[in-house]
């Protein structure tokens, strides 16, 4: 998670993963917004938040 306490506590992080390794506080918002206005004749029940730079 990409935050305030984020980077004051593990300064580091940021730059071991680099700004697309972790995850924005802003758009986990947004994406949660959107699933939250979605229809209910076609809904998505499931929500997996990840950085772009994820492995699997």
């Amino acid at each position: 998670m990409d935050g305030g306490k984020q980077r004051n506590g593990n300064p580091g992080a940021v730059e071991a993963r680099g700004e697309i390794g972790m995850l924005n506080p802003d758009d986990i918002a947004g994406d949660y917004w959107q699933m939250y206005q979605q229809s209910r004749s076609a809904c998505s029940f499931k929500w997996d938040p990840r950085p772009f730079k994820a492995t699997f």
